[in-house]
């Protein structure tokens, strides 16, 4: 895995914003498909995909009831969505919880070292039941180094 991974181009981005509230839109039935893309300025499969992904978890009526009338999220149903969330291995509570017992160890002058935090967080992943961590950290029996320089870097407040 690429630590610093810089893209070539914008191709993929997408606002979550735009893309809410065409949603919304096309769900509620004040616009069609063709018509959300051209005033969304969208892909039509982009929208057709998330319109899929939506259907096969909730019914229309419920995602219509878990957005206001902006097309934002209730702040109880708000989660990380993009195309790469479902490759973390902690929710960001499990990482604040992470960062908040390390911090503690430190305010009790007992830093741990890198090492020790790699086999601490694999230890923490291994409990959790939700968790999916890649398969190498169960050869190794720690976290991999590139993970935790994301965490590092996701978390500057932290020493080590």
């Amino acid at each position: 895995m690429v630590r610093n991974y810089k893209p070539k181009t914008n191709r993929a981005n997408i606002n979550e914003d735009t893309m809410r509230q065409a949603l919304r839109e096309v769900l509620s039935k004040n616009m069609s498909q063709r018509e959300a893309v051209r005033v969304y300025g969208i892909k039509r499969q982009t929208l057709q995909s998330r319109i899929k992904q939506i259907l096969r978890t909730m019914t229309v009526e419920e995602y219509l009831q878990r957005t206001d009338d902006d097309g934002y999220e209730s702040e109880s149903d708000l989660q990380e969505k993009g195309k790469y969330a479902t490759r973390k291995v902690f929710s960001t509570t499990q990482e604040e919880k992470l960062v908040n017992y390390l911090k503690q160890c430190s305010n009790m002058n007992y830093g741990l070292t890198y090492e020790q935090v790699r086999v601490m967080v694999y230890d923490y992943a291994r409990i959790l039941p939700s968790c999916k961590y890649p398969k190498n950290w169960n050869t190794y029996k720690k976290a991999g180094v590139d993970w935790l320089y994301g965490f590092m870097r996701r978390n500057r407040t932290l020493s080590l």
